[in-house]
């Protein structure tokens, strides 16, 4: 088996890395994976890239009797290729982690959770653009079959949304986005700093073994983590353990045949012989899945941009008829693609977590698919403003030829040149109670800003960072502020139909000042939006 040349990993990372990039991080176990990553990214840096800095990330589990003896070889292994390293311990039992799992319970999904919000932790101190991982590509046909065997009951074969959208596995480059977390100080979390950090995969289309005869070639002694092949701690383990043979009865019964039918259904959409090395097959089919999810990324943003708008902030008209009508074969693929990504452009709920997008639940998108794609079976006049999923309010309108946007009602005058769309907007807040997931007040302290100059930074509602310098503010204002006795505060409230952000300086029930965004230019208070429209 062939190792890498520095040629084709440079072909690799084509389209991978942002351009924005200056300073990578790889997340380094030791193993022949990450190991082979570091090496070829050095090597690539130094002959065609040195502009860009280099260091590696190893975090201590403290799961295993010789975790902190591999931590050691990793610093060491670092050192040899003259990258910088940097080792965290997870401290269990230290908020926001948990305690340290018990022995001889399964820990890999709360050791990967821990181990990711040290990641993203070392990404921000250390002020690193991308996170490098060395994910290949039997890590993408484990997690081809890890889907499919959650979805088994739609394993039929035809063309499924779950088949376009799920099974094609992870993609090369994604954004972080705001974590798994539930907000700010809890586990997983990365708020608006997410959305601005990205995570590399360049090897997925390597096989692994080519990944080891790297290291072995280049004499690099990487570690073997003993867990990786025991099936009783992961589902992705009793994968790797029945691909191998090494699988043992109970685990393998189920994935052996449900690898039969990945199988099947590779050699169907591939046209070859299903008898054929099923590894191989299962790869290319992986590839292949890819292949079509990027086709599928790129029509959709080509159908946003040319049949969407967003007229206001936090805001996105889609002209879903005039699409139905200039593309009649779109797939059921494609109209769920959209949706997803424009849910997760307006919705209130963390970027990147599946509560943005209606729990991607393929029942939920055909309901809403239905409504929206399939105006013509209702009179337009009797469309009405509707939810369904992700906190996300759909109202019909017409887009006039002024730029003005009506809204419809059995009274609306339709005039020449009128364009028909669905207006997605974040649903209004109502006080639904305690538990509610509407946005709240924020009220910050302000004193210590006022004193040292520095800047206050709000994450409003997952849409908005709303920077404030009340050392700014009028001089009447700061005087009510810095008063000992003021019972004075800032807060960031919503506000209309479109809920967007508005400063208040309130003292008491009285409000002395306000900056939204209708207000002029101000060196007082910013706004910005920071969802974006994108696929990754």
């Amino acid at each position: 088996m062939t190792s890498i040349s520095a040629t084709e990993f440079a072909s690799l990372l084509q389209g991978v890395l942002p351009k924005s990039t200056k300073r990578i991080g790889v997340a380094f176990s030791g193993g022949p994976d990450s190991l082979s990553l570091l090496f070829l990214l050095n090597r690539h840096i130094y002959q065609y890239q040195p502009g860009l800095s280099l260091i590696s990330i190893t975090i201590d589990h403290l799961l295993q009797a010789t975790s902190t003896q591999t931590t050691r070889h990793c610093q060491a292994l670092s050192e040899t290729l003259g990258v910088e390293n940097v080792s965290v311990k997870i401290p269990w039992g230290l908020a926001p982690f948990p305690p340290l799992p018990e022995k001889g319970t399964p820990f890999e999904q709360v050791a990967r959770e821990a181990r990711y919000h040290l990641l993203f932790d070392v990404m921000r101190k250390r002020n690193l653009d991308t996170l490098a991982m060395g994910h290949h590509a039997d890590d993408q046909v484990e997690t081809l079959l890890m889907r499919m065997l959650r979805q088994e009951s739609s394993m039929s074969g035809s063309e499924t949304t779950q088949f376009k959208l799920g099974w094609a596995g992870m993609k090369k480059l994604r954004r972080w986005g705001m974590g798994f977390g539930r907000g700010e100080g809890s586990l997983g979390w990365a708020g608006a700093e997410g959305m601005a950090k990205w995570i590399a995969r360049p090897l997925l289309d390597i096989p692994k073994d080519r990944l080891v005869a790297t290291c072995k070639e280049h004499g690099l002694q990487f570690v073997n983590d003993p867990t990786n092949f025991q099936p009783e701690i992961t589902i992705r383990n009793a994968i790797r353990s029945t691909l191998v043979q090494q699988g043992n009865e109970a685990h393998s019964d189920k994935i052996r045949s449900g690898t039969d039918v990945a199988v099947r259904m590779a050699a169907s959409a591939l046209g070859c012989d299903s008898l054929q090395s099923s590894p191989n097959l299962l790869r290319s089919w992986v590839k292949h899945l890819g292949s079509e999810a990027q086709a599928l990324d790129e029509k959709v943003t080509a159908y946003l941009e040319s049949h969407a708008m967003i007229p206001k902030p936090s805001t996105l008209l889609l002209f879903s008829q005039e699409l139905l009508e200039n593309n009649p074969g779109i797939s059921t693929a494609v109209k769920h693609s959209l949706l997803l990504r424009v849910l997760r452009f307006i919705s209130p709920r963390p970027w990147g977590q599946p509560s943005a997008e209606a729990g991607r639940h393929v029942t939920q998108l055909s309901a809403l698919a239905e409504r929206i794609f399939q105006s013509d079976k209702i009179p337009i006049l009797l469309h009405k403003p509707f939810t369904h999923g992700a906190d996300v309010l759909w109202t019909p309108v017409y887009l006039r030829s002024d730029g003005s946007i009506k809204l419809v009602s059995p009274s609306t005058t339709i005039k020449v040149n009128d364009r028909f769309g669905w207006l997605a907007s974040r649903s209004p807040i109502r006080n639904f109670g305690a538990s509610s997931d509407r946005p709240r007040t924020i009220s910050v302290d302000v004193e210590k800003q006022i004193n040292q100059r520095c800047p206050i930074d709000v994450l409003w509602d997952n849409r908005f960072v709303v920077t404030i310098r009340p050392w700014l503010f009028p001089d009447n204002v700061l005087d009510v502020l810095t008063k000992e006795s003021s019972s004075c505060r800032i807060a960031v409230v919503g506000q209309g139909r479109w809920v967007l952000p508005r400063v208040e300086v309130k003292q008491g029930d009285e409000t002395l000042r306000v900056f939204d965004l209708s207000s002029k230019v101000n060196e007082c208070v910013d706004y910005r939006f920071v969802r974006v429209l994108s696929s990754i």
